[in-house]
């Protein structure tokens, strides 16, 4: 393994350098390049694991049922929701410090590593004794002391990764993803399939991770990327911890917008109510998942690239929000205007109140996406504090919103409560890029977008009683790419570089 210097400055310094210019970086690369490679290398190395994982997901939601799947969200509602005080946001940190400065990797890497262990021990005594005295069902509870050991797994995962992500090797991260989707297929399928219950289902959770930190640590070793070598100075953890904060703010209220409707659910409403809602908004995710490699590789170039090149940073963020807002929004109408169809197909008669919920929080996908992506972005140039500020203040708007909304309206309200939160969150974020990236320049091309949305929206919403939905989908993707071909939308020189670096990756994979 590479060694990486004798020099060893304090934590405390070097937290405030943050005009620090990467070391041994190759000459300067174009930012749109790079993160179009990126993410195009990252979303093809896992499209069809994707595909995989997103019929594994109908497979287990059918074979669990409302009542159960609707605890195995309880579960992982509960143990999200508490996860933040057991990681801090250390690793967003350390991820973008490692893309201004690698030579600092064993110094972080170990300080990670042992302060996110400390914390995981705190949250195997902690988390099933709060379960149990909430009132949780016994099932509940051990199924919580299972996931919470998921926390000493990630101390070691989640450091190894970031490795890979600073470092942009995202050949290897995606492998890892890989590893990690493939093994909880084809584990967790085999468990359902043989009767194994719910404990035994998140069991396999652990083996896979352990599967993924064997992967990355031979991934690293192989590859020469950095040096592994122990290096912990205890005196540092304060100044470590302080640096961490603005970003554990952020995933704080971050864990709070994800997992507290779902929370609030389960000591609110049975369990099969917690399986139709579930259902119905993991279809979210899955949706923006879609962009997920955009959205994994964006922070540490951005990160390098800002250091020496902001004018590029602010042209791209307004490219970007167009793209996104290009995919999100008629992603959102589509899915909204087909929810019965959509529900009924994946998941059976058994799920269809989940048909409404799906209806509303499709809604949720542009912004979900807009503020992963402002999330990132802000972290990358600096603004943790404002992205913080900015999360919070949409996770209280839920915490006061959540309660009444779900004993009025059930799983309604909570759909309607997490789209007005995400919307207020979508709102503050658009001003500050606008007025820190000049991002607010792109209002006549969103207008641009959303008519092209609204002539898509008009011709599904006549179709959709007449043909089946395979048609419709067609035919409604048809509409919307001819609207935005008609209001110059789509960048013919965009698309054409893009089939350069696919037809380059082609030849040289």
């Amino acid at each position: 393994m590479l060694g990486a210097g004798s020099r060893t400055e304090k934590v405390s310094n070097r937290v405030v350098d943050e005009s620090t210019v990467v070391r041994n970086e190759p000459a300067q690369r174009s930012l749109g390049q790079t993160i179009l490679r990126n993410t195009l290398f990252v979303s093809s190395g896992g499209g069809l694991v994707r595909l995989l994982s997103f019929a594994y997901t109908i497979f287990y939601v059918r074979m669990l049922g409302e009542h159960v799947f609707g605890q195995y969200a309880t579960v992982l509602a509960f143990t999200g929701l508490f996860s933040i005080f057991f990681e801090l946001g250390m690793t967003q940190y350390v991820e973008r410090s490692l893309a201004q400065d690698r030579a600092r990797l064993p110094e972080l890497l170990w300080m990670l590593v042992i302060v996110r262990l400390a914390l995981a021990l705190a949250g195997i005594l902690l988390l099933p004794v709060m379960a149990f005295a909430l009132g949780y069902e016994q099932l509940i509870v051990l199924c919580v002391l299972v996931q919470s050991l998921s926390f000493i797994f990630a101390a070691l995962l989640a450091p190894l990764m970031a490795i890979l992500t600073s470092h942009e090797r995202y050949d290897l991260w995606t492998a890892c993803q890989v590893v990690g989707q493939l093994g909880t297929i084809g584990l967790g399928a085999s468990v359902l399939w043989l009767g194994g219950g719910l404990v035994l289902l998140m069991l396999s959770g652990l083996v896979v991770m352990l599967l993924q930190i064997v992967y990355c640590l031979l991934a690293i070793r192989r590859s020469r990327i950095g040096s592994l070598r122990f290096h912990f100075e205890p005196s540092h953890v304060p100044a470590f911890l302080r640096a961490s904060l603005p970003f554990a703010l952020t995933a704080l209220a971050l864990t709070i917008s994800f997992n507290i409707d779902t929370f609030l659910l389960s000591l609110l409403q049975p369990s099969n109510v917690v399986g139709w809602y579930s259902a119905a908004y993991r279809l979210v995710p899955t949706m923006v998942s879609i962009l997920g490699g955009f959205l994994v590789v964006i922070t540490p170039s951005l990160a390098r690239t800002y250091l020496s090149d902001r004018e590029t940073v602010h042209r791209w963020t307004r490219t970007s929000i167009k793209w996104l807002a290009m995919f999100g929004l008629p992603v959102a109408v589509g899915t909204s205007l087909l929810a019965a169809q959509i529900i009924g197909l994946l998941y059976g008669p058994s799920f269809a109140p989940a048909a409404a919920v799906l209806a509303l929080i499709s809604l949720d996908i542009p912004l979900r996406l807009f503020n992963a992506f402002a999330g990132n972005v802000t972290a990358a140039v600096g603004l943790e504090h404002s992205a913080w500020r900015t999360f919070m203040s949409g996770a209280l708007l839920g915490v006061l919103l959540y309660p009444p909304a779900i004993l009025l309206f059930g799983m309604l309200g909570a759909a309607a409560v997490t789209v007005l939160t995400d919307g207020l969150n979508a709102a503050l974020f658009y001003r500050l890029l606008g007025k820190q990236l000049h991002a607010n320049e792109v209002g006549t091309t969103l207008l641009k977008v959303g008519a092209a949305t609204l002539l898509m929206g008009l011709s599904v919403w006549a179709l959709r009683p007449l043909v089946l939905l395979p048609v419709v989908v067609i035919a409604g993707m048809l509409t919307y790419l001819v609207a935005a071909l008609a209001l110059g939308l789509i960048d013919q020189q965009l698309l054409s570089r893009m089939a350069g670096l696919l037809a380059k990756g082609r030849r040289t994979s």
